[in-house]
């Protein structure tokens, strides 16, 4: 949903390393598990201002009119326990918060669609090999659909994902692809989505390190498709035992359907306890 010219990305990150805080990608995910009896918090604050939208009718962007906006700023919350060292948890409770001028303003703010899920390691990494996962779980329609700008579409949709981790002397490498299926609202049925993404972490010095992400999804087929693929430089810091901050800046290469942005800041923490 964007796509996209020049960023400033100067956001200072931390990450703290203590026995069991691992490397993870700041947007996507990583194949580790929290260890067992032990929590994580982790928080990410996103904020997006939308500049165009697609029609496909027209299959072209059309920037906003003079006047009209959306934008949308995103808090979320997520709390990890590990039951297993190869087994966590996750419940993730989004706050969203809306404002859209079409000639007419509308807001909205609340909860979104709380989703909960589990990661399973099947493989720790050692002897040059990978850690590899999957995660499975649901997102529950607790996001009002009615609202002025609705906060949810109002379907059970369901979660699979494969998740790989490659911690190296140099750098972390991590992948994942996954499948969103999306319920039926008023007999209307969600569009299901395919998404990826892939990271690599370069430590640098001073506990901290650089990040390069590439995420994106796929929906729909043929004309229809929707489609994004986004990069999102970054940066990591390990200075504050069992905290991990961290900042990013999501800039869209290649985007059909919806609404696009230009970039998107997005920052986070994570906290082991």
């Amino acid at each position: 949903m964007k796509v996209s010219g020049s960023v400033l990305i100067c956001l200072v990150i931390i990450l703290s390393t203590v026995c069991g805080v691992h490397a993870e990608p700041i947007i996507g995910s990583g194949a580790n598990t929290v260890q067992r009896n032990s929590f994580m918090f982790e928080g990410h604050f996103g904020y997006t201002s939308y500049t165009a939208r697609y029609y496909l009718s027209q299959q072209q962007w059309i920037g906003f009119g003079e006047g009209e906006s959306n934008t949308a700023m995103l808090i979320l919350p997520q709390l990890h326990y590990g039951i297993f060292d190869f087994l966590s948890i996750r419940l993730s409770v989004p706050l969203i918060m809306n404002k859209v001028d079409y000639g007419t303003a509308l807001s909205s703010s609340g909860i979104g669609d709380v989703y909960f899920d589990f990661k399973h390691r099947l493989y720790r990494g050692e002897n040059g090999l990978p850690h590899v996962s999957w995660r499975a779980g649901g997102r529950f329609p607790t996001g009002s659909k009615d609202a002025d700008v609705p906060l949810g579409d109002g379907s059970m949709d369901f979660l699979a994902e494969f998740l790989v981790t490659e911690e190296i002397p140099w750098c972390a490498l991590h992948a994942n692809i996954g499948y969103w299926y999306n319920g039926t609202v008023d007999s209307i049925d969600i569009d299901d989505q395919i998404f990826y993404a892939a990271a690599v972490e370069y430590p640098f010095g001073f506990q901290s390190a650089l990040m390069i992400e590439l995420n994106g999804f796929v929906s729909r087929s043929g004309e229809d498709q929707f489609y994004l693929l986004e990069v999102c430089p970054g940066m990591s810091n390990k200075t504050i035992q069992n905290l991990v901050l961290e900042a990013s800046v999501k800039i869209p290469l290649k985007a059909r359907g919806g609404l696009r942005y230009d970039f998107s800041p997005f920052v986070g923490c994570r906290y082991y306890f």
